[in-house]
């Protein structure tokens, strides 16, 4: 059912093959690092304000089911920006009323 998701995440969502620092949340995602040709970095759900907090605009790579289990007030601070099957990139919600994740 979920057969080469991360090749289809970084089909449909261009901006993962940019510059910007690259994060999964709460998961291993080889594959990624296959597509992509870098590895991410990895953090937990207890290290995410923190981690959102820094200044260098990352990209965040979460499996849908972990977004949604966030507490809604990290959830109104990254907003989706694409996906493909159980996984969503978000980046930190920027602007007076983003659309938070989740929505």
């Amino acid at each position: 059912m979920y057969k080469r998701q991360a090749f289809e995440l970084t089909e449909k969502v261009a901006e993962l093959h940019g510059r910007r620092p690259l994060v999964v949340v709460e998961m291993n995602l080889p594959s990624l690092t296959f597509y992509v040709d870098r590895v991410p970095e990895r953090v937990y759900a207890d290290g995410l304000e923190e981690r959102l907090d820094r200044p260098d605009d990352p990209l965040l790579v979460f499996d849908r089911r972990d977004l949604d289990a966030l507490p809604a007030a990290l959830r109104g601070r990254v907003q989706i920006i694409g996906a493909a099957g159980k996984y969503v990139v978000c980046e930190v919600a920027r602007g007076p009323d983003p659309e938070p994740a989740g929505a």
